[in-house]
């Protein structure tokens, strides 16, 4: 079993918040969802994935955490 944990990735999500504080504190100044800030992309996702199930049998991917470069948490 391989447990993948992307960090903040470019989705429709943000996009759906309807509280207005909520909303200023994910895609606000500073935010890693600000506009022109560079987050996972879901091909960067699918490539860990793909990573993890393709490795040989006796190697055991067991957690695999990506992130953008920018995300601090």
């Amino acid at each position: 079993m391989t447990d993948i944990e992307p960090g903040a990735v470019a989705t429709e999500l943000v996009q759906t918040i309807r509280h207005e504080g909520t909303r200023q504190a994910v895609t606000g100044e500073g935010s890693f969802y600000a506009p022109g800030a560079k987050i996972l992309e879901d091909v960067d996702v699918a490539n860990a994935i793909l990573y993890a199930v393709t490795q040989p049998t006796y190697v055991n991917v067991s957690e695999l955490l990506i992130g953008p470069t920018i995300q601090t948490f």
